[in-house]
């Protein structure tokens, strides 16, 4: 009789998914750059609306960060109906913004954050810090 070792197969670890959604596209662009990496794919859209499909489609452990002032929808709302298939497959969703924690918006993504979203961030952060909180999500 033979002795037979068994060896797991070794896989590089999964890439997650970051869906940045924000109605500047030159934005859109940088943060797709800054936020790629071996352990992170960036794809981006300028539209809440498509961004609601392609939500739809990313898989357990992905994130999303969307900018909270669009003209289509706000990314607190894009949060809310999505909610059910991000919870499904464990999507954290954040919020980014600029001015939003200075308005009376700012109280309801705070209110927001546990329940439709998993964090907020404010516009002007730093890129080592952004892509560490997402990457630790």
């Amino acid at each position: 009789m033979e002795n037979k070792i068994i060896v797991p197969e070794i896989t590089a670890p999964s890439r997650r998914q970051l869906l940045i959604v924000d109605d500047e596209k030159a934005l859109v662009t940088v943060l797709m750059r800054i936020m790629k990496s071996d352990l992170l794919t960036a794809i981006g859209t300028t539209s809440p609306l498509e961004a609601k499909n392609l939500i739809n489609n990313l898989n357990n452990g992905d994130l999303v960060l969307s900018d909270f002032h669009m003209p289509e929808m706000t990314g607190l709302e894009l949060a809310e109906i999505t909610s059910e298939i991000r919870r499904q497959k464990a999507i954290k969703f954040f919020i980014m913004s600029g001015a939003a924690s200075f308005m009376p918006e700012g109280v309801k993504i705070r209110n927001a954050i546990g329940q439709y979203i998993d964090g907020f961030i404010e516009k002007g952060f730093d890129n080592k810090v952004l892509k560490e909180m997402l990457l630790g999500a």
